[in-house]
């Protein structure tokens, strides 16, 4: 993947050096391929819901479908007229095509 992507360069402090190999692993699955990414304004806010967490997401538009869980790359939360949305950016998934 280096030739399509180039060098990823993560730094984490593991206490348990056992774990870095599944840690690396993973991280690997995760950003090692295309991507796509969604974005929702206006939703129904939680404030347990952060950069980082991840969401369920059901999705059928016809030609883009997904049914599981979304990592919030970005969360912004909004408070006003009593009540409380959120603007998130979401990736992860893969999504399908053309079903």
């Amino acid at each position: 993947s280096i030739s399509r992507w180039g060098v990823l360069q993560y730094f984490e402090k593991i206490d348990d050096p056992l774990m870095a190999p599944a840690a690396a692993k993973s991280l690997l699955e995760l950003y090692s391929g295309k991507k796509r990414s969604l974005s929702v304004s206006g939703v129904i806010g939680d404030l347990s819901v952060r950069a980082g967490s991840q969401v369920p997401v059901v999705l059928d538009l016809g030609d883009i479908v997904t049914n599981g869980y979304l990592i919030v790359e970005k969360c912004s939360h909004s408070f006003g007229a009593g009540k409380h949305t959120m603007d998130l950016e979401l990736m992860g998934g893969e999504f399908e095509f053309g079903v």
